[in-house]
């Protein structure tokens, strides 16, 4: 008796995983909605998702669409800081040194035409003495 409840219980699990299993699973596409944009913080690379338009709303993500398009700023760390020349970095991608923090940090004032996305990217791809870039954006955490 024992043995037919195991085989019958067997079966029913194998079963359902397997239908379980054979389910498409339905997903958001993530290139369709989001636009992915690189940053590198302390010397590693992050893909963050900014929302194409306001429509998509979501409790994890902070961020908002204007943000593609914002020039807020810059903020930069170096790996070694003693080989910048900060007037070279300024006239190179359109910043204006704004405020230099004790902890290293350079903040950056955006006053080119390109967005601070487009800013960030091209010192990625050009620069080797940088830890750290990101945009200078205000926190929007949402309490749960």
């Amino acid at each position: 008796m024992y043995k037919n409840i195991i085989t019958v219980t067997l079966i029913a699990f194998l079963t359902s995983t397997n239908f379980a299993f054979s389910q498409k699973v339905q997903t958001k596409d993530t290139t369709k909605n989001y636009t992915e944009v690189c940053i590198l913080e302390r010397g590693v690379k992050r893909k963050i998702n900014i929302p194409k338009d306001d429509t998509v709303k979501s409790s994890i993500n902070p961020y908002e669409a204007k943000q593609l398009s914002s020039k807020e700023g810059i903020i930069l760390t170096f790996k070694n800081p003693s080989k910048v020349s900060i007037n070279e970095l300024e006239t190179k991608y359109g910043l204006k040194l704004k405020t230099k923090l004790v902890i290293g940090y350079y903040i950056f004032e955006n006053i080119s035409k390109k967005s601070d996305i487009e800013i960030v990217e091209r010192i990625i791809d050009n620069e080797t003495n940088v830890k750290t870039v990101k945009p200078n954006w205000k926190m929007k955490n949402k309490p749960r």
